[in-house]
């Protein structure tokens, strides 16, 4: 009867190059079922560098993003508050012209007044105009209500209780938009309170025309609410050009989310055709050492000796 005598040393070897197969083959059979082209990005440093420079931007411009969100909701608000504002304008205007035609009795032009009033009340509702609970006509103050009125003084006059302070979102390192327009510029315009480019007291001083049958007064509230037509008009479209600028920034970060994404993609998933073929030749490398083991096991003491 032979005795086996297997040698330690070669069985040590075979030992580690299988429990090296098999890890290599575990981590192959992960990549295919997960889909990841490395379950353990961290054992490679490189990758991994790749992949969290990736996805670092990534969050930054996610940020920017809804930062431009915001900036287009509050830009779209002031936008819709403005053309109702030019609205109303248009709407004085043609009361303006109804009362100044020739022939109107001073019963109709108590009338006009008292629509012209009503419409003074619907300008400083929009000057109050809220958005999520914040008053997007106070400035930076946007938890104060703006405007309040004043009927006791003759004509009707407003307080603005806000500030004239601009708010701005940053949209990325170097670009920043302001996003709302203070109440005093947009209703009281560029000489202020009370002056000829206030379209409050301009619509007051138009109704007190009306009812008093004042035509030379209602003639100049009239050619006043006609500059502040064109005035407002220009700051609709300063509003307009905003959003599109948003818009466009928006859409750039959007796509090169998306380009930075399919990078990252690139480095994480796995290339099937590869991990399958190295995976038959890591079974096959298993394979060969199972029998390398196996038959250094059956040697005995004769092949020794030979």
């Amino acid at each position: 009867m032979s005795m086996r005598v297997p040698n330690l040393m070669d069985n040590a070897s075979s030992l580690l190059d299988l429990q090296r197969i098999k890890q290599q083959y575990s981590e192959t059979v992960q990549q295919l079922s997960t889909g990841e082209a490395d379950p353990n990005l961290g054992d490679d440093p490189s990758a991994t560098a790749q992949v969290e420079g990736y996805q670092a931007s990534i969050n930054v411009n996610t940020e920017y993003i809804a930062q431009a969100n915001t900036a287009n909701s509050q830009l779209q608000a002031s936008s819709t508050a403005l053309t109702s504002v030019n609205s109303s304008i248009t709407q004085l205007l043609q009361l303006g012209e109804e009362g100044l035609a020739a022939g109107t009795t001073t019963a109709s032009q108590d009338g006009i007044a008292s629509q012209v009033s009503a419409i003074r009340q619907d300008l400083i509702s929009l000057g109050n105009t809220q958005v999520e609970g914040q008053y997007i006509f106070a400035g930076t103050d946007s938890t104060t209500v703006p405007f309040v009125d004043n009927e006791t003084t003759t004509p009707p006059s407003t307080t603005y209780n806000g500030n004239s302070g601009v708010s701005s979102l940053t949209l990325s390192p170097s670009v920043s938009v302001a996003t709302n327009i203070p109440g005093d510029t947009l209703f009281y315009g560029p000489d202020g309170q009370g002056s000829d480019t206030d379209v409050l007291a301009q619509t007051a001083a138009m109704a007190q025309a009306l009812t008093s049958n004042n035509t030379a007064a209602l003639q100049t509230a009239f050619n006043n609410l006609q500059t502040i037509s064109s005035r407002i008009n220009v700051s609709t479209a300063d509003l307009g050009e905003r959003e599109d600028g948003v818009t466009a920034l928006q859409n750039g970060l959007t796509s090169y989310n998306q380009n930075l994404t399919a990078q990252q993609t690139s480095i994480q998933s796995v290339n099937y055709a590869n991990a399958i073929t190295q995976l038959d030749q890591e079974n096959v490398a298993q394979q060969a050492t199972l029998s390398t083991i196996a038959q250094t096991n059956q040697k005995n003491l004769f092949d020794y000796i030979a």
